[in-house]
């Protein structure tokens, strides 16, 4: 396993999780994939006509999540309250695939992540409820699949919102999570990949260490462990721009 290590100071280890297993390309659709394919809430909506079966669920649960909670791939921002209810629709959907489909690690995982949006809707107490929810479904994800890195990824978008005053905990899961991922990309460089899988490993490396960065940057407060996450992030990225002034913030 050795050779997937990667530089990250000492920051970065290998996963024991990880070690040894053969390479598996990404299985869930990017939100630009799903966008492309269902254009529209209708489409949206369509996919699940005149079925019984928890994967039509699926898609079109997170075709409607990603819809309500990627910015980066709308021509234009929705309302809150859009979101809110694009959100509290994946969350029916999501709920019926895993009412059909009971244990499926993905379904968990997005079925979390859903709930965790959830939060930003909400006021406290509420927003505990919800939290609480998040925190649950993915650790049941996570206990299902321990060795999926899209699964961590899955806990790592949801664990970088958690304020570390109150758990802090979620800081090893990020570490964690981040050695995993980091060392399947770095699997990746040594596959026969389309285009298309490339360029999901090349946007996978800049997302995973700009949340990470922002973490130890906003939570933890920790600029000397937030700046060699940020360093990596590429130019070109969606996500440079903000990696820059975060380390405008880290060198300061």
């Amino acid at each position: 396993m050795k050779k997937y290590c990667v530089g990250l100071i000492a920051l970065v280890v290998c996963s024991p999780l990880f070690a040894d297993m053969p390479f598996k390309p990404p299985q869930m659709p990017t939100a630009t994939e799903l966008r492309e394919r269902y254009p529209t809430i209708e489409k949206i909506e369509a996919i699940i006509a005149n079925t019984d079966q928890g994967e039509p669920y699926f898609r079109a649960g997170i075709a409607t999540f990603f819809e309500g909670s990627m910015t980066n791939i709308r021509p234009v921002e929705y309302s809150k309250e859009i979101k809110k209810k694009y959100n509290e629709r994946a969350i029916e959907l999501l709920e019926n695939a895993n009412r059909i489909t009971p244990n499926n690690p993905y379904i968990l995982g997005m079925l979390g992540s859903a709930y965790g949006v959830e939060v930003t809707f909400s006021s406290f107490p509420g927003l505990i409820h919800w939290a609480n929810k998040c925190r649950a479904m993915i650790k049941r994800a996570v206990e299902i699949a321990p060795n999926n890195p899209e699964i961590r990824m899955i806990r790592l978008r949801c664990d970088v919102r958690f304020p570390y005053q109150y758990y802090a905990s979620v800081k090893n899961e990020i570490l964690e999570d981040h050695s995993l991922i980091q060392a399947w990309i770095n699997q990746s460089k040594e596959e026969d990949l389309t285009e298309n899988q490339m360029n999901y490993f090349i946007a996978l490396h800049n997302e995973l260490n700009y949340w990470v960065g922002y973490y130890f940057t906003y939570e933890v407060k920790n600029k000397d462990q937030a700046k060699p996450f940020l360093l990596t992030v590429q130019p070109g990225s969606i996500e440079y721009r903000q990696a820059q002034i975060l380390l405008s913030k880290v060198s300061l």
